[in-house]
């Protein structure tokens, strides 16, 4: 099977117990620009260096000597994931715990205002998403916008998808089995709240108990909770969530505790 011409993202804790998701997830966006405009753009012989532009572009949205509109595309995202505004160092944390790939294996324009529809049913796309699955094995796929959801076929070579519920559908593929998300593009009109519940619902969300472990620890009487450091989003869910914090850390019977900064 063709290798992709885009190397997926794959995290760091992708997987593993450091993970921030409780499921193994894989994330497809739609489409790289390249302001080179290659005629053979997707040749991977022709542009070897080409294939760590999806790993740039990551690292250049987690770094701070980079800016641009396009990053409020994974920063929505990202916000829906957790249900709640997020800061720099959980977005780091969470593309940590992912795999991310794009969907189409050739550059779709010189910026977003070129849009090629007609790209999408190449068969080098659907191979290199397959190849991806081959490799990292998600419990859970989340396509952005309908270009790329409209793309994938119902049967990948090992029977019909089956509906779960309004767009998640379960898949078997090389002799396992995972969920397909659709998610709005998160680019522009994005319904963070109902996005976020669907990602919940295929067990996709950030899990709470992992933040809420990593910036916080019991003090040592176990009657208060002190936040080890203070990311903006996670010190604002546990002034707002402090007793359901505790319930998670605490051992069962656990007693009222008071906040202690």
């Amino acid at each position: 099977m063709p290798s992709p011409f885009f190397t997926p993202w794959i995290g760091r804790l992708y997987g593993g117990r450091g993970s921030i998701l409780p499921k193994r997830v894989m994330v497809v966006g739609a489409s790289h620009y390249c302001g080179n405009g290659c005629r053979d753009c997707g040749n991977a012989k022709a542009h070897p260096e080409c294939a760590v532009f999806t790993q740039d572009v990551v690292r250049d949205y987690l770094s701070d000597n980079y800016s641009g509109d396009w990053k409020k595309t994974f920063t929505t995202f990202i916000n829906s994931v957790f249900g709640r505004a997020t800061s720099m160092e959980e977005r780091a944390r969470f593309m940590d715990s992912i795999v991310f790939m794009n969907f189409l294996q050739r550059a779709e324009g010189r910026d977003a205002d070129e849009k090629h529809d007609e790209y999408f049913n190449a068969p080098a796309n659907i191979e290199a998403f397959k190849a991806t699955i081959r490799e990292c094995r998600p419990d859970v796929v989340v396509t952005w916008g309908s270009r790329v959801w409209n793309a994938i076929p119902w049967d990948l070579g090992c029977g019909k998808a089956e509906k779960v519920a309004h767009d998640i559908f379960r898949y078997s593929f090389d002799g396992r089995s995972f969920l397909l998300v659709g998610l709005h593009h998160p680019s522009i009109g994005y319904p963070s709240d109902a996005s976020h519940n669907l990602l919940a619902r295929a067990g996709a969300a950030a899990e709470e108990s992992s933040f809420i472990a990593e910036y916080s620890e019991f003090a040592p009487d176990r009657r208060g909770l002190v936040l080890k450091s203070r990311p903006n989003g996670a010190c604002a869910w546990l002034h707002k969530n402090i007793h359901r914090a505790v319930a998670m850390l605490a051992p069962e019977p656990w007693q009222p505790v008071h906040y202690i900064r």
